[in-house]
């Protein structure tokens, strides 16, 4: 179980239709371009 003091980043739920995300990109194209651009939740570590 993860705890919510210990998130560092806070993690929320967006639902778009198809139609409502293309329109995203001229509406809110900052928010557009963070959820294309994504971010890494896990990552494992290169033990090479």
């Amino acid at each position: 179980m993860i705890k919510a003091e210990t998130m560092a980043k806070r993690i929320q739920l967006t639902m778009r239709t198809p139609l409502k995300y293309v329109e995203m990109g001229t509406t809110d194209p900052t928010f557009y371009n963070e959820v294309e651009r994504g971010i890494v939740l896990w990552e494992s570590r290169d033990e090479s």
